[in-house]
């Protein structure tokens, strides 16, 4: 119950700016006589990590084999070569290491720290991720990588299978591990297309693979014009019904109808989201969503009128 009336204070802000006193005080009494009545219901309440997808490292091998992922390889190395534990190669060079595949036109690294330098026109290909940048330095050992105007396509794998395409990041600056994927200046979208029917422009994101993807100060376009600026967004990568862009359609019950959800941080892993639709045969649709997470629990509380 406590958890309950958490939710009705953090969706009260966003609830306010987002439909004015007029309706938000009717709602409050909504809600709080569902309360008393014992009408809203939790959509789980499983220990913490009983329904959450499982964490896949960042980037992954494509061979789970031991002793091929560590076995390194020239296949070209153009200019240069092995100097005892050391190689250097420029002129266009390509290395097996660890299972990855990298190409780049110059190359500099060391086997014992595992940490590699590829510069000009960059390749990092794994079976669950592909790596792309004018430089990027990987380390093998930490499985992580940094890159300078680069990009990261992350398969559905490392999603739990919750998308149908690839997560594409691009921007002036990316960085990973095992865990987490930063981008600075950076630009998100799930569409595969040369030119994106939709992205994310954003000054900085935060995406944990399978859990979330956190981004600041975005404009969200859609075929090629802004049609929103918020200054921060949550997309749940765990949430498959989660509908993070505006629909626009028609149905037999709800006519011609546009439905927009926001999604946002609240604090520590408690996140929340409003809904406000409109329908021409239903009129307006107001709700939110409370997402928490505790050592104890998480589930999902809702709200829609």
């Amino acid at each position: 119950m406590k958890r309950l009336g958490a939710a009705a204070l953090c969706l009260v802000g966003p609830l306010a700016s987002a439909a004015g006193p007029d309706l938000v005080a009717p709602l409050g009494k909504v809600f709080k006589e569902m309360r008393a009545r014992g009408l809203i219901q939790l959509q789980q309440k499983l220990p913490v990590g009983e329904n959450v997808p499982p964490q896949k490292s960042f980037p992954a091998s494509p061979n789970p084999d031991a002793d091929e992922k560590r076995r390194f390889k020239v296949v070209q190395s153009g200019e240069g070569g092995m100097v005892g534990r050391r190689f250097s190669g420029q002129k266009g060079i390509e290395i097996l290491f660890r299972g990855y595949s990298c190409i780049a036109e110059e190359a500099d690294g060391d086997l014992d720290t595992e940490i590699f330098t590829f510069r000009g026109n960059v390749r990092v290909i794994g079976k669950d991720s592909t790596i792309t940048g004018e430089s990027v330095t990987v380390n093998f050992k930490e499985k992580s990588f940094a890159a300078n105007y680069g990009k990261a396509e992350l398969n559905p794998v490392l999603t739990g299978g919750l998308t149908t395409s690839p997560i594409f990041v691009s921007g002036k600056s990316t960085s990973g591990d095992s865990r987490t994927l930063n981008a600075i200046d950076c630009a998100f979208t799930t569409c595969d297309k040369t030119e994106p029917h939709f992205h994310f422009d954003a000054g900085s994101s935060v995406i944990r693979p399978g859990r979330e993807a956190v981004l600041r100060k975005v404009d969200i376009n859609i075929l090629g014009k802004r049609i929103l600026r918020v200054p921060i967004l949550w997309i749940p990568l765990g949430e498959r019904s989660f509908k993070y862009l505006p629909q626009f359609g028609q149905s037999v019950d709800e006519g011609y109808f546009v439905k927009n959800r926001y999604g946002f941080p609240i604090k520590g892993d408690d996140r929340g989201a409003v809904r406000l639709d409109y329908m021409t045969k239903r009129g307006t649709g107001l709700g939110g969503e409370y997402f928490y997470r505790s050592k104890d629990s998480n589930g999902i509380a809702r709200l829609y009128n």
